[in-house]
């Protein structure tokens, strides 16, 4: 645990002189600000805004982990072309579960300050809603920051942005009827509906089918990002380095 614990605080230093503490303060700062002005002017009704912010927010999550998931894999190119992480004082499994760790503390408290922020304001659902809210985004994350830990140490910053790219179109297009029934099987679509699902749930709490859907989505979600875990630990415990640095 100290080893752990000693990993986490190294990522830390390395990532403070970045725009990775920035961009999780100001990123979030700026949507909850901006979703705060439109529903000042809007006239939609609040399941309407509740779901379409939740949605956005869902729906950009793969293109914003890209993003953090290749610049944290830059700095440790940087830093000795991934040897510290690899042969380092510490085990290969500590080393990437500290990074994991980092990443999603990270994004925890993005999620929970974009969250807090607009549900402060917008009061029309109770707090219990918006714990849940920030719960169920922050949990189907894990699965997309183990991807693009994978992507960009792998194949580079690059690719591990054009991916999120494309996941984040898909994520946006499985919101409508072509996502039924198959978005539990898709990663890159989980934040998007379950904050649809969550209002619907919300807005009409006696329709059981909505409640069905995140029953299905923990039952197929758990067990695939577990094994998410288990293979990318075992692929860093093989890995020799990327053979052509960006």
């Amino acid at each position: 645990m100290g080893a752990f614990v000693r990993g986490v605080r190294a990522d830390f230093y390395k990532s403070r002189h970045t725009f990775l503490p920035w961009i999780h303060l100001f990123l979030p700062l700026g949507f909850a600000l901006l979703a705060i002005l439109y529903c000042s002017i809007t006239t939609l009704k609040s399941e309407t805004v509740l779901s379409a912010y939740l949605e956005l927010i869902g729906g950009v999550f793969p293109i914003v982990v890209g993003l953090l998931c290749s610049k944290a894999a830059d700095l440790e190119a940087e830093a000795g072309h991934f040897q510290v992480m690899m042969s380092g004082t510490v085990s290969r499994s500590t080393a990437y579960l500290s990074k994991l760790f980092t990443l999603l503390l990270f994004g925890a408290c993005s999620v929970a300050l974009a969250i807090g922020l607009f549900g402060g304001f917008f009061q029309k659902a109770p707090s219990q809603f918006y714990v849940w809210a920030a719960l169920l985004l922050i949990c189907s994350s894990v699965f997309l920051y183990l991807l693009h830990l994978f992507v960009s140490f792998q194949f580079g910053g690059g690719a591990s942005i054009g991916l999120g790219i494309l996941e984040t179109l898909l994520a946006l297009l499985a919101l409508t009827g072509l996502g039924d029934g198959i978005w539990y099987y898709l990663p890159c679509t989980w934040g998007a509906r379950l904050g649809s699902d969550l209002t619907s749930m919300w807005a009409h709490p006696n329709n059981m089918s909505f409640y069905m859907e995140i029953r299905t989505w923990i039952l197929i979600a758990v067990p695939i990002t577990i094994l998410a875990l288990i293979l990318s630990l075992i692929w860093f415990k093989r890995w020799e380095g990327r053979k052509n640095y960006e």
